[in-house]
């Protein structure tokens, strides 16, 4: 069977989407890849998300259930699917129509992820150079230890099926981690991801979603890691690293801080707390940056990051509570 012939399962959990997932499930149905299933499940919308979705009739395969959360939406999604390959697109996110092609071509067997890049789209639009990924990810030999600093691995990924066999479906316990501990247990079971570098995608960035919710998501992150924690096959170096980073702040608060002490013109701090924040998430290379600007000359490069940090809030229009 040559890599052509394979079905994907485009997975899709929705929930009071009715604004945006028209456009979204237009973009999986104009893709160019010639056999691709989109599966929707809607996790109880009380708003016209399921009658727009079941616009599309027989197109879509349609899974409605009560109110849970996204984790158990994407797994009953998951079990109506019928593809040898997975990949998902979020209900307010938006399929470049070669995206999923160019995912199968670059997907090369059964342990292999291919995380896809793409464009953020900001409350005010698309900034030109401002991806989700740089040019490149942790080398395959360096992702454990680099998982357990940071989700490096995008919703928009393709894997076999053969994955969620071995490792199982989302947690619906660790939501909203889910995706974390979804990707943590499969580097860790040995599938290794490489990056498609062609943002074909845009990927939304909303202060009312998952990603504006950072308490909640930095607990999450935390039950993750200390569960991960209590796993018998750590090496030395994972464990001593797992220690250091639940001993204090997790790098996202210190980072959250740290640009609010660059906002204040405290530049000193700000210096202390991405350093922290680095030393915990070396494979943040912009964090990495920030903090060597910053000790090695707070004031001049504190007012440097300032101006940057006031350009792209009024660019991008995101929050101060949004972390680059």
């Amino acid at each position: 069977m040559t890599m052509m012939a394979l079905r994907v399962s485009v997975i899709m959990p929705a929930y009071q989407s009715e604004s945006t997932i028209g456009a979204s499930i237009s973009s999986v149905l104009w893709q160019t890849y010639d056999d691709v299933e989109l599966v929707v499940a809607d996790d109880g919308s009380t708003d016209g998300t399921r009658d727009i979705v079941k616009g599309f009739g027989d197109r879509v395969r349609f899974v409605e259930r009560p109110h849970t959360g996204a984790a158990a939406a994407r797994n009953a999604a998951i079990s109506e699917s019928t593809g040898q390959l997975l990949t998902f697109c979020d209900s307010d996110d938006v399929l470049f129509p070669n995206h999923i092609k160019t995912l199968v071509d670059a997907h090369a067997g059964n342990r292999d992820i291919v995380t896809a890049n793409a464009l953020w789209m900001y409350p005010n639009g698309i900034v030109p150079g401002r991806t989700v990924h740089g040019r490149r990810i942790p080398a395959p030999e360096d992702q454990r230890m680099a998982i357990l600093q940071r989700n490096f691995v995008s919703p928009m990924s393709i894997f076999s099926r053969a994955l969620i066999e071995e490792v199982g479906v989302f947690s619906e316990e660790l939501e909203p981690a889910e995706d974390l501990a979804f990707w943590l247990e499969a580097i860790f079971a040995g599938y290794r991801v490489r990056l498609q570098p062609r943002p074909l995608a845009l990927y939304r960035w909303s202060t009312s979603g998952v990603s504006g919710r950072r308490e909640e998501v930095d607990a999450a992150v935390a039950r993750v890691l200390e569960q991960t924690a209590r796993r018998p096959d750590l090496t030395d170096e994972e464990r001593r690293y797992l220690d250091r980073r639940l001993a204090g702040d997790p790098p996202s608060v210190l980072v959250r801080r740290g640009d609010a002490a660059i906002r204040s013109g405290s530049y000193r701090e700000a210096a202390r707390l991405l350093g922290r924040a680095a030393r915990l998430m070396p494979v943040e290379r912009p964090i990495v940056w920030k903090a060597r600007l910053l000790s090695v000359a707070p004031g001049l490069s504190g007012r440097l990051l300032r101006a940057r940090q006031r350009r792209l809030d009024r660019t991008e229009g995101v929050d101060q509570s949004f972390v680059r």
